[in-house]
């Protein structure tokens, strides 16, 4: 069953693919904690380029010698909208209209031991409004815009982008 604000966002842009990510939901998978969610922004800056950053050291789980959609976990009370507007803001200091949603990938994580839950991400879809994208974070070492994914695009999720030119 899918959060509330997954099932909110599809409403409102209407449906898009599910994906199971990286490993399968086994059937007998019984979470424990709630759901997590987050955002990643397919950001289009004026030229119609992809604004993408490459994180810096300070974000262990990421590795920072490839490139990535602008991401985040989403805060409470935030609707997925909301959080991928404000980590636009907060890593690159534009301001950016969400218009859409690629998909919606779910997969399981395990957390504290034998206590585990499903995280939901959802890329969003988004014009760039206002601001040149630049590092505003500790946790962006790059930012830049591509005319396609560039080779150093993250290998993990560059399957769920292939239509992205």
């Amino acid at each position: 069953m899918l959060p509330l604000e997954v099932k909110l966002l599809i409403e409102k842009y209407g449906s898009c693919d599910i994906i199971d990510k990286e490993e399968k939901i086994p059937a007998n998978f019984n979470p424990t904690l709630e759901p997590t969610l987050g955002a990643c922004v397919i950001i289009r800056d004026r030229d119609d380029k992809l604004v993408l950053i490459r994180h810096s050291s300070e974000r262990l789980d990421l590795d920072s010698e490839y490139w990535f959609f602008v991401c985040g976990k989403m805060e409470p009370g935030e609707s997925l909208e909301e959080t991928g507007i404000r980590e636009a803001r907060e890593e690159i200091d534009c301001e950016v209209k969400i218009k859409g949603v690629h998909h919606i990938g779910n997969h399981f994580v395990f957390l504290d031991g034998d206590k585990h839950s499903i995280h939901y991400g959802a890329a969003l879809v988004a014009d760039l409004i206002s601001g040149k994208p630049k590092v505003n974070s500790k946790e962006v070492a790059e930012v830049n815009t591509f005319t396609r994914l560039p080779d150093k695009f993250y290998p993990k999720h560059r399957k769920y982008y292939s239509d992205i030119c």
